[in-house]
């Protein structure tokens, strides 16, 4: 079912200070694109929440895993917007094994060093938090929520209901743009009307020492036993 979609301010803040322009035609909720800032190319992916049931399937994966590959290559500047509930449910495990593989690319990408900024919808949810946790900035619309489930799957694990004053209370105090940004200071929450150019600075700014920041961030580093390298081709 499509949604009917409301132009998002931070987003058309994005575009602006970028000169966003799309490459190619939207793959379901992902629109690809290229923009430039301090004089410098950059790449653009928009993942918007225009159909129900998640935002990225298959069909933005075959958009999304190239660009973060291009991405890998070539070390360069990578923009992600991010509005979306995760994979899209109604594929059931087609949309498992498209994540699966765009993930790793992300991954690849990410360790690469390239610099990797996420700007944040109103839902970042599932596998759309995993990719955002991947870029080394994260800037928050007022009203984003960041989790690795929604609201209503938290909700019924803990035998709530998604409307109790209560439960809103502590999804607030968990999961909003205020309570992340709280909990990190590579989390950032944009104010309407406010200019997004410093931030894009600092966050595009070249990686260093990120194999070791990574790790250390993730617990991924068990006294030189443990590595997080790219999967061969052959592994699937």
């Amino acid at each position: 079912m499509k949604r009917t979609l409301v132009a998002d301010p931070l987003l058309e803040t994005l575009k602006a200070a970028t000169g966003f322009e799309p490459v190619g035609e939207p793959a379901g909720n992902t629109t690809l694109g290229r923009g430039t800032f301090d004089g410098k190319p950059l790449h653009i992916a928009l993942v918007e929440n225009r159909m129900a049931s998640g935002s990225i399937g298959s069909a933005e994966v075959s958009r999304l895993a190239p660009l973060f590959q291009i991405v890998a290559r070539e070390r360069s500047p990578l923009v992600l917007f991010l509005d979306s509930a995760g994979a899209k449910v109604s594929e059931g495990l087609k949309a498992l094994g498209a994540f699966r593989r765009v993930y790793r690319e992300a991954l690849a990408a990410a360790l690469s060093g390239a610099p990797i900024a996420a700007v944040l919808g109103r839902n970042t949810f599932g596998g759309s938090s995993m990719l955002a946790h991947l870029a080394g900035e994260r800037l928050f619309s007022p009203g984003t929520q960041l989790a690795m489930s929604g609201p209503s799957i938290i909700a019924a694990s803990a035998g709530m209901n998604v409307l109790d004053e209560m439960f809103r209370a502590m999804a607030d105090a968990s999961i909003s743009a205020a309570s992340r940004a709280k909990a990190s200071p590579a989390n950032g929450v944009w104010q309407p009307g406010a200019a997004i150019d410093g931030w894009l600075r600092q966050s595009l700014a070249p990686r260093e020492g990120i194999l070791k920041a990574f790790h250390r961030r993730h617990g991924a580093w068990d006294n030189g036993s443990r590595r997080i390298a790219r999967p061969s081709p052959g592994r699937r």
